[in-house]
């Protein structure tokens, strides 16, 4: 098989069998991703998997929300399974499964911002080093601010 992203139905997304798709680093990951398949059981987000056969690499979870007045696509997690983490993928040409998170939330903004009024891509990094790489990434921090933007 090869590589591919796939969006995940709501209905497919139970937080028990998703956990075990993945490799963590500690508990608190794995119990975060439980309440992001939670969440994505309910509607409230869209999980998109990166897989290739029976490997599980990662996933971003999205969600549409207004921020600051701001319509934008909200990145709520990104999350490497811990053999991948900080390793380039050939067949990503060669990108970390951070970087082509990123770059796939990127391409699906500006291909839907033609379509409705979507001005930015959201998140909350989860830590200062988290914040240093989205700001390389041209994020910015606006209000609220403990979030970051990218305009689309």
């Amino acid at each position: 098989m090869a590589i591919e992203l796939v969006g995940l139905d709501h209905q497919s997304v139970r937080p028990t069998s998703f956990i075990r798709w993945l490799t963590f680093s500690n508990n608190d990951e794995r119990n975060y991703v439980a309440q992001m398949a939670k969440m994505a059981n309910n509607e409230q987000v869209k999980i998109f998997l990166l897989q290739d056969g029976a490997i599980k690499y990662g996933f971003v979870a999205l969600s549409i929300n207004i921020l600051g007045g701001k319509p934008c696509i909200v990145i709520k997690y990104i999350f490497a399974s811990l053999p991948y983490r900080g390793k380039a993928l050939a067949d990503l040409g060669g990108l970390k499964l951070g970087d082509y998170f990123l770059g796939y939330v990127v391409n699906i903004a500006e291909m839907f911002s033609s379509y409705v009024s979507l001005r930015y891509i959201a998140l909350q990094p989860a830590s200062d080093a988290l914040a240093a790489y989205y700001k390389r990434k041209s994020f910015v921090s606006l209000d609220p601010p403990d979030w970051m933007f990218l305009r689309i």
